[in-house]
């Protein structure tokens, strides 16, 4: 059986162009929910209570090298060495900004769990791309 691949990752909590909050998150892959990734936002932060959201592992990797989107959550590079994360849902949009060599490390872990390709032999389905519980 295949374990899930966790990381903690300092993001960014982006307000205006000047101001932004330093948080702890973990990204988490789980090798069950193969085209999914998921991040945890924790309670303490200026966002309110925790929040998981949950995308396509593919979007992820694709807004590493350009800007892309899909239902909701906006990804794109921010060169030299950033990423940003725009998450949508009905009560406003979150803005985050990662090392994107932090996110690279983690996508890099989870296609040694499931490489790309083979994620219909170890799952059922595609991310819903909601935030959850």
């Amino acid at each position: 059986m295949l374990t899930a691949v966790r990381q903690a990752i300092r993001l960014e909590v982006v307000s205006t162009p000047r101001t932004a909050v330093p948080i702890t998150a973990e990204l988490c892959y789980l090798p069950e929910e193969p085209y999914s990734v998921h991040i945890h936002l924790p309670p303490a932060t200026p966002l309110g209570t925790g929040t998981r959201w949950t995308f396509s592992r593919d979007l992820l990797g694709a807004g590493l090298g350009r800007s892309s989107h899909l239902d909701g959550v906006w990804i794109w590079p921010v060169p030299p060495e950033h990423t940003r994360i725009a998450l949508e849902d009905p009560d406003g949009t979150v803005l985050l900004q990662a090392d994107s060599s932090d996110l690279l490390r983690f996508l890099d872990r989870s296609y040694a769990a499931v490489p790309a390709g083979s994620e219909r032999h170890h799952g059922h389905s595609a991310p819903d791309r909601r935030p959850g519980p």
